[in-house]
């Protein structure tokens, strides 16, 4: 999906393509046999709901019914997932070969996309929590503000001269080009201007609008998006000095894979990998410092979580960022959540670290989600998208995405599975130096890490990979679970993007 947004200045475009999982798995109650499937733009819905029950004169007819559901209108096929939760775009801007992403949710909102304002390429991984509010206002915010943001560093304020009378338009380009710190505040400002709006601007409309001390609902309304958050990955590419930025609040990654020069023993290219972001959570040292010094002497880190969350960066969170007497106050004069007995100085922050690498021809960057990276590990992701390079052209253009049937209906047979016959590629094969694996997905299911490279979107074969591989029988079940299944111990938001440069 293509949006575009124009700026009032003239120089600056900036178009919008995004992939946004619409795997929301529906409801299953069934009444009286007349069980109708309808289409939405976020997922697929049982229409009559009841319940069946074992004894009921009527339970063979239901039984038949509902087994019918079960295998054509409940679940679609992995493989229609995979056509329609996904995007590809060849040259989609200067510098950038292509670029292909794919999201699919289970709990959450996950969702990967990518903007272009001139000169810059911008690739993202959203991933919220706690709700979808965050997620998707970063999700539409976040690349125009990151837009803004940076053309403010090109141009002038308007100015008067004294001798002509004339006042110089801001147009006016800056001869110097900005600095790469200038470059990196103004990510960070815009990504902190961001977080204020949806954490601190709602407490300031309540402390002083009448309206919203008088009435729970206008005050509750106005913190609907500060109680949410999400995590946030950002790779900003600059063709002319071929600097690739990352910034990061949460615990998505980013990993760039560089073909080494030279002949190697098997006439076969080989990679290596570039670890561009760190995962803001329990298992970096840096980041319980940084929360153990606001808590001194206190037992910050509990079953891999500090102060009982998952992430010490992110959008929103608002309980996390606020002083307790606030938190107090939302509680008892709103719908607000307790204040935690134990947890009373804001300790969240949305600033972002950044991370930049000088890109060569030939390199690729993968964003990946939390969840992808429980299955993969950053020599395999890298070793697979080599692997993906040998069998596919990057100019290649794909169709567009799968729609869901008009009728809610997956007929038997619609989408087959891809290259049905391809052989299973043990992780040996992967035209990469392999490091330990320390990935749990795999071992939480108990099923072998075998892979497969069928797919013509790079971001759909990693995600495959990421959710069984070549064990296609259990990916097919993998999307066939419903909540409260689809939770991290069976299935977690998986969202990947790759680009490559030319």
């Amino acid at each position: 999906m293509q949006v575009m947004f124009r700026f009032v200045t003239k120089r600056f475009l900036l178009t919008r393509s995004r992939t946004r999982s619409h795997l929301v798995h529906p409801k299953t109650w069934v009444r009286r046999g007349l069980l109708g499937a309808s289409v939405s733009g976020v997922g697929f819905y049982l229409a009559s709901m009841s319940t069946i029950y074992a004894d009921s004169p009527e339970s063979a007819e239901h039984k038949s019914v509902l087994q019918a559901i079960l295998q054509e209108h409940l679940w679609g096929p992995a493989e229609f997932y995979f056509r329609s939760c996904s995007h590809s775009s060849p040259s989609p801007s200067e510098g950038i070969a292509r670029y292909d992403g794919a999201a699919f949710t289970s709990n959450s909102e996950c969702h990967s996309a990518s903007a272009t304002f001139e000169p810059y390429f911008l690739a993202e991984i959203i991933e919220g929590h706690n709700g979808p509010g965050v997620a998707v206002f970063i999700l539409n915010s976040l690349p125009l503000a990151l837009a803004n943001g940076i053309h403010h560093l090109f141009v002038r304020p308007q100015v008067l001269d004294p001798e002509t009378v004339e006042v110089h338009s801001e147009l006016d380009a800056v001869p110097e080009r900005p600095s790469d710190s200038a470059i990196n505040n103004a990510l960070k400002r815009t990504f902190m201007d961001l977080d204020y709006s949806i954490v601190q601007e709602p407490l300031t409309y309540i402390m002083s609008s009448t309206d919203a001390k008088d009435s729970k609902c206008r005050g509750t309304r106005a913190l609907a998006f500060s109680y949410p958050g999400t995590c946030a990955l950002t790779a900003l590419y600059d063709p002319f000095t071929r600097l690739l930025r990352v910034a990061s609040v949460g615990d998505s990654r980013a990993v760039l894979g560089r073909r080494i020069k030279g002949p190697h023993a098997n006439g076969k290219p080989l990679y290596e990998v570039h670890v561009l972001s760190k995962e803001h959570n329990a298992q970096n040292p840096a980041e319980v410092t940084r929360v153990q010094a606001l808590y001194p002497g206190k037992q910050i880190v509990q079953d891999n979580r500090v102060l009982g969350m998952n992430v010490t960066r992110a959008f929103g969170n608002g309980p996390q960022k606020w002083p307790r007497k606030i938190q107090e106050y939302l509680y008892d004069q709103l719908i607000g959540d307790p204040p935690s007995v134990d947890i009373d100085t804001p300790w969240m922050t949305a600033e972002p670290e950044i991370t930049m690498m000088k890109v060569e021809p030939g390199d690729f960057v993968i964003l990946g989600s939390s969840g992808f990276w429980d299955a993969l590990t950053n020599e395999e992701a890298v070793g697979l998208t080599g692997l993906w390079l040998t069998k596919n052209s990057l100019k290649e253009v794909l169709p567009p995405p799968a729609q869901p049937p008009s009728d809610g209906t997956f007929k038997q047979g619609a989408y087959p599975p891809r290259e049905p016959g391809a052989p299973a590629i043990e992780r040996d094969e992967l035209p990469v130096t392999l490091s330990e694996d320390t990935t749990m997905a795999y071992k939480r299911w108990r099923v072998p890490k075998r892979f497969l490279n069928v797919d013509p979107n790079a971001a759909v074969h990693l995600a495959r990979n990421a959710m069984g591989g070549a064990d296609r029988d259990f990916t097919e079940a993998l999307f066939s679970l419903m909540p409260p299944r689809v939770t991290q111990h069976s299935r977690r938001d998986v969202g990947v993007n790759v680009t490559f440069f030319s």
